[in-house]
């Protein structure tokens, strides 16, 4: 009965190290491409500018992506929402929305844009195998 159990014990530990081993392997078997060293993470909020005037949405964006820290800015003026994508590591959401406070003059609130149900159910594991191949790479 001893011999049995150290024997599974055996086994387990060995198929474990060969999985994590296999993980490393995976995760630094290719060279991180160009965007995945250089650009940093960005970010995607939507912004109710409903009090805002629009009257030049286009002169209004190329000001929006002005601020340090956003890598660009598209405005609906249906819905008065402006969707910014920024860079985490200049700027946080908080900070965004003081700025665009500021250069509108007018309060901006942050917009939670509606999610369809019927989405991808891959994504959450997507994100987390992705997640889990860059804290593993060791290659720059």
């Amino acid at each position: 009965m001893k011999k049995s159990l150290l024997k599974i014990g055996k086994v387990l530990l060995g198929t474990t190290c060969i999985l994590f081993l296999s993980l490393l392997l995976w995760a630094n078997w290719n060279e991180r491409t160009y965007t995945e060293k250089i650009v940093g993470d960005t970010r995607f909020m939507s912004y109710d500018i409903s009090a805002a005037p629009l009257d030049d949405v286009s002169s209004l964006e190329k000001k929006i992506s002005l601020i340090k820290g956003v890598s660009s800015c598209s405005i609906n003026t249906g819905t008065k929402i402006a969707g910014i994508i920024f860079y985490t590591d200049m700027l946080s959401s908080d900070q965004l929305q003081e700025s665009l406070t500021t250069l509108l003059q007018h309060p901006v609130t942050e917009k939670a844009i509606p999610v369809k149900s019927g989405g991808c159910p891959v994504g959450g594991i997507t994100y987390f195998m992705l997640g889990l191949k860059e804290a593993l790479c060791f290659r720059s």
